[in-house]
């Protein structure tokens, strides 16, 4: 965690189905990051990957090119969303595997949607400020417009394994799960996640 430290204690975060604090957002997107990593190396440690192709194309030379989905993108991304979708649930979430992204119905609710292309999901609830990381993350430097913000403006975007071709190839110093934080359209924060980094960096 690389966010500059603040001289105050850290504040309570606002946490109400229509009005969050992004900072314990982002505490929360932190223990995701540290949690992606272990699904990352658990899924690589396997002897098969689950790969597919999801649709490739054709490069300048005129050879085909796979884009490549492994069991991991799936699994930390079914993670990921689900936790989001438990925690703070009036969130719009945009997800790179599951093509759509995640929307807030009429009643306020997100949901994974019923396109077949959406992952199906049961949400899952965890305290934002339960991970080993939260209290560092809530006390550093955050500006105040962040503490208290509409819920409907927030969405996050999640990249579950970046760095899939690489991954797949065993060249894993490069591989990251990465997510997004924009307030009505501005990018406003992002977590970076390294798992076979020394010390399985996790950045803000």
């Amino acid at each position: 965690m690389n966010a500059p430290k603040a001289n105050v204690q850290a504040e309570v975060p606002v946490m109400s189905k229509d009005r969050i604090d992004l900072v314990a957002l982002v505490a929360l997107l932190v223990s995701l990051g540290s949690e992606a990593g272990e699904i990352l190396r658990e899924v690589q440690a396997r002897p098969d990957l689950g790969s597919v192709d999801k649709g490739g194309e054709l490069s300048l030379d005129g050879n085909y090119v796979a884009d490549v989905q492994t069991a991991a993108d799936r699994e930390v991304e079914a993670h990921c969303v689900s936790v989001l979708l438990g925690t703070f649930p009036t969130v719009c979430v945009v997800a790179e595997e599951s093509v759509c992204g995640i929307p807030v119905d009429e009643e306020g609710n997100a949901h994974a949607g019923t396109s077949p292309d959406c992952m199906k999901l049961e949400a899952k609830y965890v305290d934002p400020l339960s991970g080993p990381s939260a209290g560092e993350v809530m006390g550093a430097c955050w500006p105040e417009h962040l503490r208290d913000v509409e819920a409907s403006r927030v969405v996050v975007y999640i990249d579950p394994l970046d760095g899939t071709g690489e991954f797949v190839a065993g060249n894993l110093s490069a591989v990251t799960n990465l997510f997004g934080v924009a307030v009505d359209g501005v990018p406003v924060a992002g977590v970076i996640n390294q798992p076979w980094a020394p010390g399985h960096l996790t950045g803000t």
